[in-house]
């Protein structure tokens, strides 16, 4: 059974951030994009009229609203992504599970509140594509967000200690060479 790679002999794990949250703008643009486009293609090709918000409120969904709401996700899940990929081993496997629980939570929620199946449906599938997009887009990134580097132990600063007490015995001469033993406490 393999776990995965693991970090190389001598190496050490290094998280990019800046690979993280370039990755992570492009999701959101992406996101946004999947649910702007999304909601015009179930108002347009399938003529759903009641299409309601989250838990089947009373105003409708509008493209502009769920491509935001969309966004602001995308840059939610790359936070949690960056904070799992710098504190927790196997990240990529407990930020997929994290936001598949949480799309699965979205989908249950729409599917239970009220108003039309058909509308309920359409934007359960809706809800899975754009979480897809996020969950896979974002577990991409942070795998090229890893870098491994050569292992340096960081300086040792060690303070002056005292200068050592010897006597006259702690030293022996072999060939006209000075040695200190280990001083007597």
């Amino acid at each position: 059974m393999s776990y995965g790679p693991q970090t190389p002999a001598g190496m050490r794990r290094r998280v990019d951030p800046i690979r993280i949250w370039a990755g992570g703008a492009a999701t959101m643009l992406v996101a946004g994009g999947v649910a702007f486009v999304g909601v015009l293609v179930i108002q347009a090709v399938f003529r759903v009229p009641g299409l309601h918000r989250i838990g089947a409120e009373v105003f409708g969904v509008d493209q502009i609203s769920l491509a935001v709401s969309a966004g602001v996700a995308a840059l939610l899940a790359t936070a949690l992504l960056h904070l799992l990929m710098v504190s927790t081993p196997r990240a990529h496997k407990f930020f997929a599970w994290i936001a598949s629980l949480i799309v699965v939570a979205l989908i249950v929620q729409e599917l239970v509140g009220g108003g039309g199946w058909l509308a309920k449906l359409l934007l359960s599938a809706l809800y899975l594509i754009i979480g897809v997009a996020i969950t896979s887009l974002l577990t991409g990134v942070g795998r090229t967000a890893v870098k491994y580097v050569p292992y340096q132990p960081p300086p040792q600063h060690y303070a002056d200690p005292e200068p050592p007490r010897y006597s006259n015995d702690d030293f022996y001469y072999r060939d006209d060479e000075p040695t200190r033993r280990f001083p007597r406490y």
